[in-house]
């Protein structure tokens, strides 16, 4: 990664589709005239704020741009609601690029991010003391996607002074030099200082960082299967780390969490107890170095699902109980007590304690209902889980766990 001077220098896929996100700043307009220059196939996509007196202007000026160059032209009107603008505008604004491309068969959406962007981002990162899924801004994806950010080698200025030489309007947002946002008073403070060369050292520590969180997460590859996370007793050392899985390990099973969210979980896997963490609705069961991540509530189970294990469990109530016609299968942990005769029950709970059973089996642990929904069976828990003739267990509790709380 280094600083770059020359814009010709860009190489994109000619033979793919944009869709340009722009502004009409000198960024997004150095970029639309470099895809024109160089015939690239573009079409332009904006978003009126209507947050300053020029907004209108703006979106009538790229308009007529694109008319001119016989360019499609895109464009939504944003009306702020919430009171964090910056992240909701942003999110906005990317649904509303993604349904473009879907609708209209775009490869890649491409932004006109650079130099300055991206250490403006990292520093914000530092400043707030974030745990970052990556420093600095990369290319990523949108959804399905791909967002593309080929201005990220160039300083702003050398964008700026490419619009001038080659006579492209575009317009200046005020509301840059607002030092309420932190990104302005960076800016302003900072990267307006920085030389040629601070910039360029700046972004071999990031390269350097993200290539250690690359090797990183490929480390944590090795611990995930599916909704299932081993906890390697080396994750317990370092507290960062153990935030990075957790975000990553979520994020893999598409529950997007702030690492603040993770505090309770980090408490409880630190201590070593068997207990569950529920994080908006989603269920995180951690048991003997073992973490579940369920999105539904783990006991509402539908045991048909799988057909193999309902199958066996089938055959062994037939084989024990062939008396009983009509009867359903259910999470045991929904009772309150087993009753074996008129005059011998246990309490559900005091029965999993005695079988030693791991949290995680008790909230899919199955037993048998009739059609009134009193307790008919349920399997008895074995250490070893074998298919053996005779054996009183003969399904797969460990796959029916992984199954079962997704």
């Amino acid at each position: 990664m280094k600083l770059l001077k020359t814009i010709s220098e860009v190489n994109l896929n000619k033979n793919k589709k944009y869709l340009l996100a722009c502004s009409f700043g000198p960024d997004s307009m150095a970029l639309f005239y470099f895809l024109l220059k160089n015939c690239y196939t573009f079409s332009v996509a904006h978003v009126n704020y209507k947050t300053r007196i020029e907004s209108d202007y703006e979106e009538k000026s790229l308009k007529e741009l694109c008319k001119l160059h016989n360019i499609n032209f895109y464009c939504s009107i944003y009306k702020k609601e919430k009171s964090n603008f910056e992240s909701d505008a942003r999110f906005f604004r990317y649904n509303f690029f993604n349904e473009i491309c879907e609708k209209n068969g775009f490869d890649a959406i491409l932004t006109a991010h650079h130099a300055d962007d991206l250490i403006e981002t990292y520093i914000m990162q530092k400043e707030r003391n974030n745990l970052p899924e990556y420093y600095g801004i990369l290319d990523n994806k949108f959804k399905n996607i791909e967002v593309l950010r080929p201005f990220l080698n160039f300083e702003k200025k050398t964008l700026i002074k490419y619009c001038d030489e080659n006579e492209v309007k575009y317009s200046i947002d005020t509301s840059n030099l607002d030092e309420k946002y932190l990104r302005n008073k960076i800016r302003k403070n900072i990267i307006a200082k920085l030389s040629f060369e601070d910039k360029e050292n700046i972004f071999n520590e990031i390269k350097n960082l993200n290539y250690n969180l690359e090797n990183l997460y490929q480390t944590f590859e090795s611990l995930i299967d599916g909704n299932l996370l081993k906890i390697d007793v080396h994750l317990l050392e370092n507290i960062e780390v153990l935030q990075r899985i957790l975000f990553f390990f979520s994020k893999k099973n598409e529950c997007n969490f702030k690492n603040s969210e993770f505090k309770n979980l980090i408490s409880i896997i630190k201590s070593g107890k068997n207990k569950t963490v529920k994080i908006n609705d989603v269920y995180f069961i951690y048991s003997n170095n073992l973490l579940y991540l369920c999105k539904n509530n783990p006991t509402d189970i539908n045991y048909s699902r799988n057909a193999e294990f309902f199958d066996k469990l089938c055959i062994e109530i037939n084989e024990k109980y062939s008396n009983i016609k009509e009867y359903d299968v259910v999470p045991l942990n929904k009772l309150k007590e087993i009753k074996f005769s008129e005059n011998k029950s246990k309490n559900v709970k005091r029965f999993f304690i005695d079988c030693k059973m791991p949290l995680e089996y008790r909230y899919v642990w199955p037993c048998i209902v009739d059609k009134k929904g009193n307790f008919v069976y349920t399997p008895r828990y074995r250490n070893d889980f074998k298919y053996k003739r005779n054996a009183p267990l003969i399904f797969n509790i460990t796959n029916l766990v992984k199954i079962m709380v997704k």
